[in-house]
């Protein structure tokens, strides 16, 4: 699929693409380090965690059409997930 965002940091680059997959890169090597694919969504957007600038490389926020999904990226574990939101003004 066509690659729909990235995230830089000094160490990794994460991609994800309108297959529904986020990648995880080694900026060192090249190489795929490792892939999530259990998205039933399109996703929107990838950010690194900005509310915790000591960890900021190893939190991912994935947001949806409609929910946002917080991931470790050392255990490639869904930590949190909002669901139901949008982020239209009233």
């Amino acid at each position: 699929g066509s690659i729909s965002d990235l995230q830089f940091d000094s160490q990794k680059m994460i991609s994800c693409s309108s297959d529904r997959t986020v990648k995880i890169w080694s900026l060192f090597s090249g190489e795929e380090t490792a892939t999530l694919n259990q998205f039933k969504d399109s996703i929107d957007h990838l950010d690194f965690d900005p509310f915790h600038p000591e960890t900021n490389s190893n939190f991912l926020f994935i947001k949806f059409s409609k929910s946002c999904q917080f991931y470790d990226l050392e255990t490639l574990q869904c930590v949190r997930e909002w669901q139901n939101f949008s982020n239209t003004l009233l």
